[in-house]
């Protein structure tokens, strides 16, 4: 399974206390306008309350303001939870039993966190509150995945060469072509210590299997600056199809079935948990067949969305219903657009 040991995960959430303080403080400002998605407008007092929150970071941030909100909006009735004694995957996900599922609770659990020089995990993100039916080291485990995966995205941002062709850019890497190879430079530290090396591994796996061919050609990380290259594979992606208005054709619809077919066999069995969403997947016309461009890891939490039990309950949900979706919920995972840093 290409994740992280139980160490280095936990050795990721303690490095939160190593980082910058605006980073800190961004992050934490990210965990307070993520709970205030779960407040009902019902309750327009709380809704209120923390809407004036949402609306102040967006301006520039610095520490103190963020704090203010974080304090004044937390509640802690709960006895303070005690980390560092065992396992700290087990603590954290105990501490998150054992706290209440509202936005004022958790928030006041992520601040102990934050306080304890802790990566603050997120329990509110697609839009649900997260099951935590489970044994605690599990609930830990996939929480903190989604904090190093997902909320370290906002810290140790970087950018690639200014003199670099530009092909793509996400969360977490901004994809440069060079002649016939694809560069992609981390973006932030998530990218650069977790998802770019993870992404490598996985390609040194399925390249063992029947995906061998759909996937991009003669991957190599470099080390020292973390980035992953690969061969360029020409060709439109899924989304880009879907927001021209165009369906994948009859010949393309055939060829995804039987990718998917080779994933819902490979990936259980290999414990590899991919995006698939369409932005991943161009059409190689001159091979006739879908080519995964990014087989980066996804946290388990989150990863119902690209489920591949079903061909049809795939596709219609995650291609066909891909743009419907999108205009109803902008926002799935974590909303990242919390307030610059001042100049």
């Amino acid at each position: 399974m290409t994740t992280l040991p139980d160490s280095l995960l936990e050795g990721h959430v303690r490095h939160y206390a190593n980082f910058a303080e605006p980073d800190r403080t961004r992050m934490l400002a990210a965990v307070i306008k993520n709970y205030a998605r779960s407040v009902d407008p019902s309750d327009p007092g709380r809704y209120a309350q923390w809407q004036a929150a949402v609306d102040d970071l967006a301006n520039p941030l610095n520490e103190d303001l963020v704090l203010s909100h974080a304090r004044r909006l937390a509640q802690r009735t709960r006895p303070p939870p005690k980390f560092g004694t065992g396992s700290l995957l087990s603590e954290i996900g105990a501490a998150v039993q054992q706290t209440a599922m509202t936005a004022e609770e958790q928030l006041g659990l992520a601040l102990d966190m934050h306080e304890h020089g802790l990566g603050p995990v997120l329990t509110y993100a697609f839009n649900l509150w997260i099951a935590r039916a489970a044994d605690p080291k599990t609930v830990g485990r996939r929480l903190t995945e989604l904090t190093v995966m997902g909320l370290y995205r906002l810290a140790e941002a970087q950018k690639p060469p200014p003199d670099t062709t530009l092909i793509g850019s996400g969360s977490a890497a901004d994809v440069i072509r060079t002649s016939g190879r694809v560069h992609k430079y981390p973006r932030n530290y998530a990218a650069r210590e977790v998802l770019l090396p993870l992404e490598f591994a996985n390609y040194q796996v399925l390249t063992q299997t029947c995906l061998h061919d759909r996937i991009a050609t003669n991957a190599a990380f470099d080390a020292s600056t973390r980035i992953l290259y690969h061969d360029y594979v020409p060709g439109d992606d899924g989304e880009s199809m879907l927001r021209s208005g165009f369906w994948p054709n009859r010949q393309q619809q055939k060829d995804l079935r039987s990718l998917h077919g080779a994933l819902r066999c490979e990936l259980p069995e290999r414990r590899l948990v991919l995006d698939l969403h369409p932005g991943n997947f161009v059409w190689d016309a001159a091979r006739a067949r879908w080519v995964l461009i990014d087989i980066g890891p996804i946290p388990v939490v989150g990863s119902e969305e690209y489920g591949v039990d079903s061909f049809t309950s795939y596709y219609t949900h995650t291609w066909l219903n891909r743009l419907d979706r999108e205009h109803a919920e902008p926002i799935r995972s974590i909303d990242y657009s919390v307030g610059s840093r001042p100049m």
